[in-house]
Formats: C-alpha cells, sequence, structure tokens
C-alpha cells in the first residue's frame, strides 16, 4: 500500500464515524447503568449506582467524567465519543502487533475485520464497557508482546499497567497478567533467581482485584449494587457440576458459531488450509458437515431458533437489542425478522467455518507447541472463555477471543491469500454494508425515541407516565408497568396509537416508524 495509506484510512474512518452519527443525549443496551455513575459524578454526588450490574467499571466511569467535565455537561453523547477514541486506540495497538506478523496489506485487512465486526463497531458507539476493556486488554497484549520480542522491561510494565486498567473495567483483566507471569515463571523453572519480577507482579494483580472488591466497593457504598458473580461461579462447580459443564458446552457451541461468523470473510483460506494440512481432508470435512447440520437442526427443534443458539442480534436483520414494549416485556418478534431459511443458511455456514477454524487452531497448537507466544494469546482464551461462559453469555463478551484468534491466524499465516484477495474483499464488504447502516438504523430509532419522549413530556405528561423502552426507563427510575404511554415498534391489539414518528433506514432503504400508544380507551 502507498505511504498514505494510513491517512486515507483514518480519513474514511472518520467519514464513517460522522455517518453513523455518535450524537444524541440518550442511552443504549444496558449503558444506562453505566452512564447513571457518570451522571452522579456530573453532579457532585459522587461514585452510584441505580441497578445491579457486574463489570468493575471504576475506570470507565472516570474516563466518561473527563469527557463531560470537558464538554461542561452530562451527555451520553459525549460518552460515546470517549468509547470511540478507545476504539480507535484499541485498533492501533492491534495493527502495532500485526506489524510484525505480515505485510502491511494484510495488516489492515486484520485490523479492518476488528473495527467493522458488527458487535464492535455498534458497541464502539454505545457506552457499554466491552470495548474499553478490549481496547485496553489490546495494550496490555501489545506490551507483553514487545517485551518478549526486545527484552525491554518497559514493555512488561505497560503489559501490567495496561492489563490492571482493564481490570478496573472488568474484573478479567488480570487473566492477562497471571498467564504472562504465570508463563514465565513455567520457562524460568530452573532459574528462581528469576521469578522475582512475576511474583511480585501477580502479587499486585491479586492485590488490585481484592482492593477493588474488599475495600473500593464497600467504602463507595457501591457492594449492594454489585453481582457477586464469583462466589456464583464456584458454588454453581460445586453444587451443580452437571449444569455447570452442559452451560459451558452449550456455549462452547455458540463461541464457535460467532467466530465462524466473525471470520466468514476469512472462509475461503480456511477451507484451502484444512483440505491443504489434514489427513483424509474429504472425510473429515464430510464428519465436520453431518455434525454441523445435526445441531444446527437440534436447535431449531429444541430452542425454536437457528441464530444463534442464545438469540440477541442480527436475527432482527439490525444490530443492539429492542427493548420497547412490544418487543421486550409482550416478547413479540421483531418487526423485520429475517426469513428462517436465511437464518439457517447463514448460521450453518458460521457453524462449519468455526468447527474448521477450531480443528486448525488446535493442529497449529499441537505442530508449534514449543511456541510460547501461541501459548499465552490461548491461555488467556480459555480462562477468558471459562471465567464468562457460565453467567450471562452474549455475542459482545467474545470481542477478546475474536481478538486472540486474529493474532493466532495471522501467526498461522492465513492472511496471504493474494490470488484469492477478491472473495475476502466481497464477503467483507458484504459486512460492512450490513454493520454500518444497521448501527445507523440503531441510533436513529433510539434517537426518535428520546424525541417522542421528550415530545410527551414538553405537552404535559409526567415523565413517570412515559414507557420510553428499559434503557431510558432504568435511567429514569421508571415503572413501566405504571406507565400511560407506550413507545412501541409496530401498533399493538388493545392499545390506541397517538402517534407516529417516523425515521429512515439505511439498511432498509426505507422510512420506519416508532408508533406512541396508550390503553385502548373504548
Amino acid at each position: 500500500m502507498s505511504r498514505y495509506s494510513s491517512y486515507i484510512i483514518l480519513v474514511v474512518g472518520m467519514l464513517v464515524i460522522l455517518f453513523v452519527g455518535p450524537y444524541g443525549d440518550f442511552p443504549l443496551n444496558d449503558d444506562w447503568r453505566y452512564g447513571y455513575m457518570v451522571r452522579s459524578l456530573a453532579e457532585g454526588q459522587g461514585f452510584a449506582l441505580n441497578s445491579e450490574i457486574a463489570p468493575t467499571l471504576l475506570l470507565q466511569a472516570v474516563w466518561g467524567y473527563l469527557f463531560v467535565w470537558l464538554g461542561g455537561e452530562f451527555s451520553f453523547s459525549l460518552l460515546r465519543i470517549s468509547t470511540l477514541i478507545l476504539g480507535v486506540v484499541g485498533l492501533w495497538g492491534l495493527h502495532k502487533i500485526l506489524r510484525d506478523f505480515g505485510d502491511e496489506q494484510s495488516v489492515w485487512r486484520g485490523v479492518a475485520l476488528l473495527a467493522f465486526n458488527p458487535i464492535f463497531f455498534v458497541l464502539a458507539f454505545s457506552f457499554m464497557t466491552d470495548v474499553p476493556f478490549l481496547s485496553l486488554c489490546i495494550l496490555s497484549i501489545y506490551g507483553y508482546w514487545h517485551f518478549l520480542h526486545t527484552g525491554e522491561g518497559r514493555f512488561r510494565w505497560m503489559g501490567a499497567i495496561m492489563a490492571l486498567l482493564a481490570l478496573w473495567i472488568r474484573q478479567p483483566g488480570i487473566l492477562i497478567i497471571l498467564t504472562f507471569e504465570g508463563l514465565w515463571i513455567w520457562q524460568q523453572l530452573r532459574y528462581p533467581g528469576r521469578w522475582g519480577y512475576s511474583i511480585g507482579f501477580i502479587l499486585l494483580a491479586l492485590g488490585s482485584y481484592f482492593l477493588i472488591d474488599l475495600w473500593v466497593k464497600p467504602g463507595l457504598g457501591l457492594e449492594a449494587n454489585y453481582i457477586k458473580v464469583e462466589m456464583e461461579y464456584l458454588t454453581k462447580v460445586w453444587t451443580q457440576p452437571i449444569e455447570f459443564f452442559f452451560d459451558l458446552s452449550t456455549r462452547f457451541l455458540m463461541a464457535v458459531f460467532y467466530m465462524g461468523l466473525f471470520f466468514l470473510p476469512l472462509a475461503f483460506q480456511i477451507v484451502q488450509r484444512f483440505f491443504d494440512r489434514m489427513r483424509r481432508p474429504r472425510l473429515f470435512f464430510a464428519g465436520l458437515v453431518v455434525l454441523n447440520l445435526g445441531v444446527a437442526l437440534g436447535a431449531w427443534l429444541w430452542l425454536g431458533r437457528f441464530f444463534p443458539y442464545g438469540g440477541n442480534v442480527f436475527f432482527n436483520w439490525g444490530l443492539g437489542p429492542m427493548l420497547l414494549h412490544d418487543t421486550y416485556p409482550l416478547g413479540m418478534p421483531p418487526p423485520d425478522r429475517m426469513p428462517e431459511g436465511v437464518l439457517f443458511f447463514i448460521g450453518l455456514l458460521a457453524q462449519l467455518n468455526g468447527s474448521l477454524l477450531f480443528v486448525l487452531v488446535v493442529r497449529h497448537l499441537i505442530i508449534r507447541s514449543r511456541d510460547s507466544i501461541n501459548w499465552f494469546f490461548v491461555i488467556i482464551l480459555i480462562l477468558y472463555f471459562g471465567a464468562m461462559a457460565v453467567f450471562s453469555f452474549f455475542d459482545r463478551h467474545l470481542l477478546l477471543i475474536f481478538f486472540l484468534l486474529i493474532l493466532l491466524t495471522y501467526r498461522m499465516k492465513l492472511w496471504t491469500f493474494d490470488k484469492v484477495k477478491w472473495i475476502y474483499t466481497l464477503a467483507f464488504s458484504l459486512m460492512t454494508i450490513f454493520t454500518v447502516p444497521a448501527t445507523k438504523d440503531y441510533l436513529s430509532w433510539n434517537k426518535t425515541v428520546a424525541q417522542a419522549r421528550q415530545e410527551l413530556i414538553e405537552s404535559g405528561v409526567p415523565a413517570q407516565e412515559i414507557d420510553a423502552g428499559l434503557a431510558i426507563n432504568g435511567l429514569l427510575g421508571v415503572v413501566a408497568e405504571n406507565a400511560t404511554y407506550r413507545l412501541l415498534f409496530r401498533p399493538v391489539e388493545g392499545m390506541e396509537v397517538v402517534n407516529e414518528y417516523r425515521y429512515f433506514s439505511w439498511l432498509w432503504m426505507e422510512e420506519k416508524s416508532i408508533f406512541v400508544a396508550v390503553e385502548d380507551r373504548d
């Protein structure tokens, strides 16, 4: 690529961000839980929560408050900008790592695959904890990677500090330090004199973890708002081992599914490498096809859905959970659900691609069993998956695994495909055509909901009488069951529509509606 490629990509990225538009003072998904703490800080009330959460969050709250302070007022627009900046920093870190693995062109392909991953992209336009956490993990792994290559202690400190900062957003940040230093001790078993730094870093990580849990949260009066996931995890392992391993197994299948989906642009290379490197590849491939077909049919017959087994996004031809009254409390299907045949085809393709990728990664680890870098990546992956896989398990929790697999696939030389790069370009383009408009639509309908609610308030309707969906209700403490006015994606039987707000859908290239309704007065 030309020497100006970085500037061209930066300009394109800025144009995409401006097109989607991060502005609008309204919460998205679950970020109302986290934005509440920032608003409390901005109002001089200190650290406070109005709901139960699991992530540590504290550092991200301070980071968001910095932008609110600079902007002069609390706004979710400023919080989204704070996340976008961290997202760009994380992509820069990925670029720095991949630059050591391949040529500049293939490096940008890997960065783009993460940047326009539907989950990463939509979360970058929110104040959810996933992108900030991932970005700090990327910087941590970048530091450790350069320490191993250069032997310079400052990079080891960088890796440790970034992991500790990640810990102050989400608890699994501690796993990076424990993994690296544990591997370092293992490699230096014959030389106990070299363990000093490792033991010190491990104690620092554990000390920070227990400091947050035993002193910081109680000291800030937040203890009651945090879900005790660690004790619940250990309790479930001890008291419900069968259910524990069942959850672990089903969520492993979900992880394989999502990795296959996220790596679909690389599917040709994955299939080609499988047939080039495996013994009896046709028989093995046929067996995987049959196995995945059985899993897909089993999910359909047992759970009644294809894509994916746990539900979440994509199935509604869009991104982000649809949390208005008709789709959330009433449980009605989204207005624009994908046809079942399309869901089944994409699901089966993703499962098969994920299965092939899993087999290739395992084979690579066996062949390169003495490569400590590979094991550093894989042990983080395994520990992180094990930590996240028993409780609420969403596609957004898999971003760190996706990042680690990008690194592994580069080390496996899966990204050198000059003769068939058009296949990657086509598949990546299709993903981007979905990702960017779907994220734009997600913000558009949420912005329309906020506008409809504001106009109801200006007309004299009390805020507590308006059910504007889980995110706004949660932030403002509205009890939805007691509301008179409800915002909906479609008219609902038994409710009278009193107003309709239109917004443009870039995914469908047509206008869509948000409805304001009340209980039928007849």
